[in-house]
């Protein structure tokens, strides 16, 4: 299955589109929408089928909200979903299913989110600012190595053992781990 997000979104895309099934999560999305100043427009009544249906005719939005009716079907339309939404958007899904293992085969996928119905603004806003966040690199950049020398002008006169005793004193000092390379030939 294709994974459903990465990338960067185009300057014309709409920012949010979802498709909630359920009066209470229409509500919930309705009064979202509103308050990010967005057309009313962008919530519709349905589930992901007719989100597979709506993008193979309109572009996709930046964030794309579905929802899955069930477990057992969720592998099928998500790949149905894969194929007609561009590559950039980011999608978050809703549901009934309750199990932590559903969840993370979803955020294995490259879902951005997973909700469980009723929809509540507060996780509605969570949701979207984490699928709309620069990505935050998960390593510290390192500091490059530095590289010293010891060389002498014939064998015996004694390179070695002040590169080893340079190399332990470093060492020492500065806390961190050192490598001594020997290219004596």
């Amino acid at each position: 299955m294709p994974k459903l997000t990465s990338g960067d979104s185009p300057s014309d895309q709409l920012p949010f589109i979802a498709f909630a099934s359920g009066n209470e999560d229409m509500e919930t999305l309705r009064a979202f929408a509103a308050a990010h100043q967005w057309a009313e427009s962008c919530v519709h009544q349905g589930d992901i089928r007719l989100a597979t249906e709506f993008l193979k005719n309109n572009a996709s939005p930046a964030v794309l909200l579905v929802e899955l009716p069930s477990a057992d079907e969720a592998s099928a339309l998500l790949d149905a979903l894969a194929n007609v939404c561009d590559p950039g958007t980011k999608v978050i899904t809703t549901g009934n299913v309750n199990e932590y293992s559903f969840y993370c085969w979803l955020m294995d996928l490259g879902l951005s989110s997973y909700l469980l119905n009723p929809l509540t603004g507060h996780a509605l806003e969570d949701a979207y600012a984490k699928s709309t966040a620069a990505p935050v690199s998960s390593r510290p950049e390192k500091t490059p190595g530095k590289v010293i020398a010891v060389m002498g002008t014939r064998g015996g006169v004694g390179t070695s053992t002040v590169a080893l005793n340079l190399a332990g004193i470093i060492a020492s000092l500065s806390r961190r781990n050192i490598a001594l390379v020997d290219v004596d030939q």
